[in-house]
């Protein structure tokens, strides 16, 4: 998930230990591999195509293909339902959104905001 943690390690098996586990291909930014172990907070959203390369210590060699999928955050809207509005009167209601990167940028998808009322930021 961008901006989240992320920690995988890949192990080797078969053949004879200890195993040297190489990482290859580009990783997404903000992550890095040493030693078999993928590590970071992903910066950047993608399908990312990975290589396991593992090799024992008599030399044998195995490989393995992985893709890495680094998704964006959902976001939420926190308001249900707004409250009643009486005309002639000001009226203010404040909606939340919450699990995204603000600021956060809200718009009418359906409907019609009534005559005197816009919305704001």
């Amino acid at each position: 998930m961008l901006g989240s943690f992320y920690g995988h390690d890949f192990y080797g098996s078969g053949g004879q230990a200890p195993y040297s586990i190489l990482v290859g291909s580009r990783l997404p930014r903000g992550l890095s591999a040493i030693a078999g172990m993928i590590s970071g907070t992903p910066s950047e959203v993608g399908s990312f195509p990975i290589r396991v390369h593992a090799t024992d210590i008599n030399g044998l060699e195995a490989s393995a293909d992985y893709t890495l999928v680094v998704e964006a955050p959902s976001i939420a809207i926190f308001s249900t339902a707004l409250s009643n509005a009486r005309a002639g009167t000001f009226f203010f209601e404040r909606i939340r959104g919450a699990l995204g990167t603000e600021p956060y940028e809200f718009s009418v998808s359906s409907g019609a905001v009534p005559p005197g009322l816009s919305p704001t930021r």
